[in-house]
């Protein structure tokens, strides 16, 4: 019988132990800036030959830790025209550039594009969103 109960007390101890030992093993990871544009447009929306083209750009930061300062860029036909230092911003926070010169582009059709973190100095939690 005190072999059955020592027997018994070394089964509990060793489910015990296993039992102890068991987990979930993950890691978390840093929380991190994004920086998007959330908006850009041109005015006059439809320029004529006479117009000063002006480009309208919002940047906000969607990730949940701080975004340093950065500059962001502003191309026409995939030329840079303006740089745009930009203010560190908080989770959540947004800063509007309007009315941005991009001049009295040549006759023709063109495309204006605009790029946050421009120079990569902000560490984000994804990079491939920063082209508007």
């Amino acid at each position: 019988m005190k072999k059955l109960f020592a027997f018994l007390g070394l089964l509990i101890i060793v489910c015990y132990a296993a039992v102890s030992e068991a987990g979930i093993n993950f890691t978390m990871p840093p929380c991190g800036a994004d920086l998007t544009i959330t908006s850009m447009s041109i005015t006059p929306a439809t320029p004529t030959c006479r117009d000063t083209v002006k480009v309208n750009i919002t940047i906000r930061n969607i990730g949940d830790a701080n975004a340093g300062a950065s500059i962001t860029r502003i191309l026409l036909d995939n030329v840079a025209v303006q740089n745009l230092p930009t203010s560190s911003l908080t989770p959540g926070q947004s800063i509007a550039f309007t009315n941005i010169s991009i001049g009295k582009p040549s006759i023709g059709t063109h495309t204006v594009t605009g790029v946050c973190d421009a120079t990569n100095l902000v560490a984000e939690d994804n990079e491939t969103n920063n082209t508007y």
